[in-house]
């Protein structure tokens, strides 16, 4: 019969025990998730905040054009496809395309040169465009700001037309 009560003690302590330890283990991971959702509500704090100019950016080639959007595809070092994004543009997001400047155009006009394949040098400008001029194919480089709600907007959009040079 002791040995009974004994074995009865043991495990009751066992119990108590593993349940002193599980209360442990689980009260450090409330403790740790409480800690870590702080964190993170301060991190959303200042993501949404208007202190801070939190600006991304993406490049590629537009793909599909709708509803104010742009969908770019995004192009590996080899050329091969990495990834797709439909990126929103704002309603007064600035769009800026580069053209081919005519010869004799003013230096202050100059923004950028091409060399073409058998050595010409081909002087650029730029110029604001609307957001319906934007073409398939063409190369963008999208400044994005993070809003709010954790969606992004396209509000500044430089283009450089497909068909820059024309094809002979």
């Amino acid at each position: 019969m002791q040995k009974k009560n004994l074995g009865l003690i043991i495990i009751g302590l066992a119990g108590i025990i593993l349940s002193f330890y599980g209360g442990y283990l689980l009260g450090g991971k409330v403790a740790f998730q409480l800690q870590e959702e702080q964190e993170i509500s301060k991190l959303n704090e200042l993501l949404t905040s208007k202190a801070i100019d939190w600006y991304f950016t993406t490049s590629g080639a537009v793909k599909t054009i709708s509803d104010h959007s742009l969908e770019i595809i995004g192009f590996t070092e080899t050329g091969e496809e990495a990834f797709t994004l439909v990126v929103p543009i704002s309603q007064d997001a600035e769009i800026i395309s580069d053209y081919i400047l005519p010869e004799g155009a003013p230096e202050e006009q100059v923004t950028g040169t091409i060399s073409t394949a058998e050595g010409e040098e081909i002087k650029l400008g730029e110029k604001k465009i609307e957001f319906e001029e934007i073409e398939i194919e063409d190369s963008v480089f999208i400044e994005l700001n993070l809003k709010q709600d954790y969606t992004i907007e396209g509000i500044r959009v430089r283009v450089s037309p497909s068909l820059l040079l024309p094809v002979e």
